[in-house]
């Protein structure tokens, strides 16, 4: 009799391949939606209404980050988890901080019509508005707002890591089917806009509703500790260290 063999993730330096290569295609839908849509580039990766590259993003970005801190909790210690999340929100703010930079040179150099059709963004607002703009994230170029939500995401396990650490996972999970429940009950507030939303500019239209965003992000962490893999490289007998 054959023995049956157990399937393991390809791995390279401790990284899952598979999970590698999914978000390498999410991040080739996103791409090829912003840049090439309705192209051949774009199909194989847009086949499905309502499934679309940012989706499953968000979704492994989740399930990482509690594959990540979860090993380095058990391994590491909270504190070391803690240091290296706000690092990464460091990073991905100084990121963004350059995106919106390059919008205001774009302002001052191109003509304002040209410069709207571009980035749709108003030119008009002095130099001082824009910089104040840029360093508070409020000048988001078109599709510049992704980088914005995945720090708001981020920004948020700082909470919800350490809570995920005491075992707190079903507050975890209460809090973010609340916070999306209420994207359903009251989408974007009364004027267009709340404080649930991104907007490109103040004053401007929604572009994103991150409190519905992050119920796919949060419930990956949690989900990852249910997994019967999970307690693998943290030296606990499963879950979450306590």
């Amino acid at each position: 009799m054959r023995r049956r063999r157990h399937f393991r993730p390809s791995t390279s330096g401790g990284r899952d391949l598979a999970i590698d290569a999914t978000r390498g295609l999410a991040i080739w839908s996103m791409i090829s939606l912003h840049f090439a849509a309705g192209t051949i580039a774009s199909a194989p990766t847009h086949a499905f209404p309502y499934v679309d590259g940012m989706s499953a993003f968000v979704l492994l970005s989740g399930l990482v980050l509690g594959i990540v801190h979860q090993r380095w909790i058990g391994r590491l210690g909270l504190r070391y988890s803690t240091r290296r999340l706000v690092q990464r929100v460091a990073v991905l703010y100084v990121c963004q901080l350059f995106i919106s930079l390059a919008a205001v040179a774009a302002s001052e150099a191109v003509a304002p019509k040209t410069f709207r059709e571009l980035a749709v963004l108003p030119a008009n607002p002095s130099l001082g508005t824009k910089l104040e703009w840029a360093a508070t994230m409020r000048y988001l170029p078109s599709g510049g707002n992704i980088l914005l939500l995945y720090l708001i995401l981020m920004a948020s396990a700082l909470v919800v890591v350490p809570l995920l650490a005491q075992r707190a996972w079903p507050l975890v999970l209460g809090a973010s089917l609340g916070l999306f429940a209420a994207t359903m009950i009251w989408p974007t507030g009364t004027t267009g806009t709340s404080w649930m939303t991104i907007e490109s500019f103040p004053g401007g239209p929604p572009i994103q509703n991150w409190a519905a965003w992050q119920g796919v992000f949060e419930l990956a962490h949690p989900c990852f500790s249910c997994l019967p893999w999970s307690s693998a490289g943290t030296g606990t007998a499963g879950g979450w260290p306590s």
